[in-house]
């Protein structure tokens, strides 16, 4: 059955669309391996926040609620099928820079249990087609980036956790709460231009009832100025407080 629409979420049962930097984006509820694939211009796809393993040839069976709140999407998944415990995801809209139309969006990842005590462990990627550079933002100073090579593992003593991916004549930038990241791995084929980054969000020991939460935002921005942008938008985001969810 349709479920009313707001002006940026299309749900309809377990399928969402919505307008994300100048394209569509679209989500299916039912196959979280295969995240928030966005078609971009002269971009092949890119998928953004999934979990668990693309190559399955059959979708994970797990309890999944949706619903859109104004302009927030929020996805409960059930546990015990695709993770050991309960994960809700919050879908923000944000516009930055200002003049650009929804090409911005930030995601709130809660986990809970109804277990006494399991270990918490939580693996988000990023995939993507025809990535020409990709540079991270190292914790020093937060100012100027540094190249990533092919295969590189970052952590949160040497770098911010925040990315920026150059996709032809627009660029992705991902970031990451200080206080959320613990880990980065970034893979790229040099002979393929294909790319991968798998992050760790959380990896604590998690007790009934208490909630632990978690921050990202995704940008397309336009290829001039990305660096100045990507330090712009971190700044923001650091000193951006948590929304209060439910």
């Amino acid at each position: 059955m349709p479920v009313p629409m707001s002006s940026s979420w299309q749900l309809v049962e377990h399928q969402v669309k919505t307008p994300f930097a100048g394209g569509e984006g679209f989500l299916d509820l039912e196959r979280p391996e295969e995240g928030f694939r966005w078609q971009g211009p002269q971009q092949e796809s890119l998928q953004l926040l999934r979990f668990g393993d693309a190559a399955r040839d059959e979708p994970f069976e797990f309890p999944v609620e949706a619903y859109v709140r104004k302009e927030d999407l929020v996805i409960n998944y059930g546990g015990r099928k695709m993770l050991p415990f309960d994960l809700q995801v919050y879908w923000r809209r944000q516009n930055y820079p200002a003049q650009a139309d929804f090409n911005a969006l930030e995601w709130i990842l809660a986990v809970q249990t109804d277990c006494l005590d399991i270990q918490s462990q939580l693996v988000t990627s990023t995939t993507g087609l025809a990535a020409s550079e990709i540079f991270h933002l190292p914790l020093e100073s937060a100012k100027n980036v540094e190249p990533v090579e092919s295969a590189s593992e970052l952590c949160a003593a040497e770098s911010t956790g925040c990315v920026l991916v150059r996709l032809g004549e627009m660029s992705y930038i991902e970031l990451i709460h200080p206080q959320d990241f613990l880990a980065l791995q970034v893979v790229r084929s040099e002979a393929t231009s294909a790319f991968a980054m798998n992050r760790t969000i959380f990896d604590c020991p998690l007790e009934k009832g208490v909630i632990v939460r978690a921050r990202l935002r995704g940008l397309c921005v336009p290829r001039a100025e990305d660096v100045a942008l990507l330090r712009d938008a971190y700044q923001r985001f650091i000193h951006d407080a948590l929304p209060l969810t439910t």
